[in-house]
């Protein structure tokens, strides 16, 4: 049985002279009870945790792929470096000592590529937090 949801309004005629108009008020309740403060912090938590855990799963999956063992690494593998660099936060908090830098690299190629690629990570986290879209004037109808 389906409770009813009528939330226009609507006339009855009674006649050719008038109308009624009546409303009838939605029966499903669509207003959730309150949520406590200990719940709240719970679901942050719980969020928090299951991010860093993918993010870390994450980046043990990458590091194997992306830290080439006796290969000199150049530009590309920095920018993959410097991107994956932040995501080593949650293994390294947990005590494993995971690679954010590659020593056999060829110099500045490759630290430029580093930098860019903690620049793009930022950017691609962070920036969304600051983005503020553009107010569009109305154009002005006198002129």
């Amino acid at each position: 049985m389906h409770p009813l949801n009528f939330s226009s309004v609507f006339c009855l005629h009674a006649g050719t002279d008038r109308k009624h108009a009546v409303t009838i008020m939605s029966t499903t309740s669509d207003v959730r009870p309150p949520v406590t403060r200990r719940q709240w912090w719970l679901t942050k938590i719980a969020v928090f945790l299951a991010v860093s855990v993918a993010i870390g799963w994450f980046y043990g999956w990458a590091c194997g792929r992306f830290f080439p063992e006796k290969t000199r690494v150049g530009f590309m593998h920095g920018v993959i470096h410097g991107a994956l660099m932040p995501m080593a936060l949650p293994s390294l908090v947990m005590g494993k000592d995971v690679q954010i830098y590659d020593n056999d690299n060829n110099g500045r190629s490759y630290k430029l590529g580093y930098i860019c690629g903690i620049n793009l990570c930022g950017i691609a986290f962070f920036g969304p937090l600051f983005w503020r879209p553009t107010k569009r004037i109305p154009p002005d109808p006198t002129a």
